[in-house]
């Protein structure tokens, strides 16, 4: 009976997601109660029915509250800007997006027209994990709706309140974890970092589908429906920002070294790096992957097919090679000094390098 109440809430857009999200968490809480074990004819105990009983008030509550079926306002000029927010809890993360359009001189309207949120997986996970779940949501929300709606956006506008998560976006994928790099090169291959934004936690109504929510707070005119007040400011005076301090301590990411290159000879096949004019890369991710793909061919002797095999590990070789001439360039002498520093247990001989975890204190080598 339950169940199928709960089966019986249509709700495609997710307009109602922070109310539906209460029934997902109770079904959740029934099943962890019971063990699974639970027949589905047997009634519910005296303590989770409370709970239900509170719900399905709820849900009458909701019959009465409106949505606007026309999201362009009639006086709106020029095109929208699409805003989505996301966000992530322990219990839930999920994301919403809002549809904004000029209806006079500094004067602006906004809509909420689709959310989504999920509830998190039993196998417990940080939340910053669950933050960046929620902006993967919202990378899917976005890809959605510039494909089925007709609109021109003058400009797409993705918003966080983690710094956590808006600095590993910033980051090449390959430069983490599995469970975070597989959904990093999601979110980018979806959006640009560009359009990341960062936002204080009470300014953002993705917040909303992370948590349980009364029907009232879905109400006409709420923060949940027309978005936080600044939506009807310029965009000049948003309250966000995207200046961060990118860190090698973020979550997940894969361990940095510093390589110093030893006079012994690596056995891999290494091209002649100073042959290729850097000038000619607009940013680093190319230079790495047509790195990557030289070295592909130096290994097979062949071009057949290179620009296909670039991998997540070919990216990394690649970097550890640049680094390595790099430094070879740049440190001449070193290894006549090494024997001279205090502190080399604190250096290991690792890949033809002599190494240092990035991830040390910032205890400086200091000579005798």
């Amino acid at each position: 009976m339950v169940l199928s109440q709960v089966a019986s809430i249509y709700d495609p857009l997710g307009l109602a997601s922070p109310f539906v999200l209460t029934a997902k968490l109770l079904l959740r809480s029934f099943c962890k109660t019971d063990g699974g074990n639970g027949g589905w004819d047997e009634p519910i105990a005296d303590a989770m029915r409370q709970k239900w009983i509170e719900f399905f008030k709820g849900v009458f509550q909701l019959e009465s509250i409106q949505f606007p079926r026309c999201i362009k306002p009639e006086a709106a000029y020029k095109n929208p800007v699409l805003v989505v927010f996301s966000d992530g809890s322990s219990v839930a993360y999920g994301a919403c997006a809002y549809i904004r359009w000029q209806i006079g001189p500094e004067t602006y309207e906004a809509n909420l027209i689709i959310a989504k949120n999920r509830i998190a997986p039993t196998k417990q996970l940080s939340i910053p994990r669950l933050e960046l779940c929620g902006a993967v949501i919202a990378s899917r929300i976005r890809e959605k709706i510039v494909k089925e709606m007709d609109f021109n956006f003058i400009r797409i506008i993705h918003v966080v309140d983690s710094t956590i998560v808006r600095a590993q976006i910033q980051r090449e994928s390959y430069g983490f974890g599995t469970f975070v790099a597989t959904r990093i090169a999601e979110i980018q291959s979806k959006t640009e970092p560009s359009d990341w934004w960062w936002v204080q936690g009470e300014q953002n109504p993705a917040d909303l589908t992370t948590r349980a929510t009364d029907p009232t707070a879905l109400v006409m005119e709420s923060v949940w429906q027309k978005g936080p007040d600044f939506l009807r400011l310029p965009i000049e005076q948003w309250p966000i920002r995207q200046d961060y301090s990118e860190s090698s301590q973020l979550p997940d990411a894969v361990g940095i070294t510093m390589s110093f290159e030893h006079e012994e000879k690596s056995r891999d096949i290494v091209p002649d790096l100073s042959d290729i004019d850097l000038n000619r890369f607009s940013n680093v991710s190319k230079m790495l992957r047509v790195t990557s793909i030289i070295l592909d061919i130096a290994k097979n002797r062949s071009f057949k097919g290179a620009a296909n095999r670039i991998s997540a590990g070919n990216i990394q070789r690649a970097e550890m090679i640049w680094i390595k001439h790099i430094q070879k360039e740049s440190t001449e002498g070193f290894i006549s000094e090494i024997s001279k520093v205090r502190c080399t247990n604190k250096l290991r001989w690792h890949n033809n390098s002599w190494t240092k975890n990035a991830r040390m204190d910032e205890t400086h080598l200091e000579s005798d």
